[in-house]
């Protein structure tokens, strides 16, 4: 009798936590009119495991049908299934050792050629003239004269010396399209050590006193190739993670066989020649520690950025999910998000 009770509340239990499908909302994605591949369906529909097990899906040839139920956030269908990682580690270069020229060349070319003439008035103006400018007037003269200088600050300490590492300057959010257009013009390209490339910082690392948040540009420095140290295809798995003390969220990523001599041969020169690591999502850095010795073991932590908001551990899933599952198809568009009635497929 007691083994008979016992069953039937397991089986009322069973029945009362088995809720029964209701789909609410009905996608479609598709493929700019080409098929869709079951390896792509399937990774799709594992993404979507990654925060609900409670969808249906089916895959039409040039379009996947997804059915959901009510409560599901429709957003993260652009999270998580129409958006793509890129995950690349690179060395970085110090600015203690080309940040001086860096700045000193690029403000001279610039003004040259945006402000011709600019340099030569400035400096042969008198010393007297030059004391006894307005606060506007000096400021109309530094960015005529130093263009580049005028909107990123050098990542320097009180003394001006360099805050050694591989931080070139920092810049309000406001000022970063006008820096970006200065780095680009072809004709300054020649002034650059020729793996260089510019990365700003995935986070703000604090406002002005306007609200505006700041942002740190970085000294990437690029392989002979163009192809990074390791990448998303180099990693086996990816887990989101808090950690023990501070539980701020991170990422916990696995290396192949290949990546992880790549790690450790890329940790022994960090910790050799004091130099960062950059560790970028999506050309934003994330990270660029300094080693304190070869890793060796395949296993690295990803930490920072917007991992570090309010819902970062939410973040840290998501891009963990696309780390590990990545290589969808570019051409993966939504073409429609519908209401239907619960028995309507």
């Amino acid at each position: 009798m007691k083994n008979l009770l016992l069953l039937l509340i397991l089986s009322i239990l069973f029945f009362s936590c088995t809720k029964e499908f209701k789909p609410h909302y009905k996608i479609i994605i598709e493929n700019n009119g080409e098929v869709i591949e079951d390896i792509t369906f399937n990774k799709i529909t594992s993404r979507i495991k990654s925060i609900t097990n409670r969808f249906e899906g089916t895959n039409e040839n040039s379009q996947v049908a997804l059915y959901f139920e009510e409560d599901f956030d429709t957003n993260k269908i652009n999270e998580l299934v129409l958006k793509n990682i890129k995950l690349e580690f690179w060395h970085t270069y110090k600015n203690t050792d080309i940040g001086n020229n860096l700045y000193e060349n690029l403000n001279k070319v610039l003004s040259d050629s945006i402000y011709p003439g600019a340099i030569a008035k400035y400096e042969e103006m008198d010393s007297v003239v030059k004391l006894n400018l307005s606060e506007e007037e000096e400021n109309f003269y530094f960015r005529k004269v130093n263009p580049l200088s005028a909107y990123l600050y050098p990542n320097s300490n009180a003394e001006s010396q360099w805050n050694e590492g591989p931080i070139l300057g920092y810049a309000k959010l406001t000022d970063t399209a006008q820096i970006n257009e200065y780095l680009k013009k072809e004709y300054i390209k020649y002034l650059f050590p020729n793996k260089l490339e510019f990365m700003w910082d995935a986070k703000s690392l604090g406002m002005t006193n306007e609200g505006i948040p700041l942002y740190y540009l970085y000294l990437v420095k690029k392989t002979k190739s163009g192809r990074p140290e390791i990448d998303q295809n180099d990693i086996i798995s990816a887990e989101p993670k808090l950690e023990e003390i501070s539980e701020n969220p991170y990422i916990s990523v696995r290396f192949s066989k290949k990546a992880t001599i790549s790690w450790a041969d890329m940790t022994e020169r960090s910790s050799v020649e004091q130099t960062g690591i950059a560790i970028c999502i999506n050309d934003k850095v994330f990270l660029a520690p300094i080693a304190m010795a070869k890793i060796e073991g395949g296993r690295a932590q990803i930490s920072g950025g917007p991992f570090n908001d309010d819902n970062g551990i939410d973040k840290a899933r998501t891009f963990a999910t696309l780390i590990s599952i990545s290589g969808l198809p570019k051409t993966l568009s939504l073409k429609s998000i519908e209401i239907i009635d619960g028995n309507a497929k």
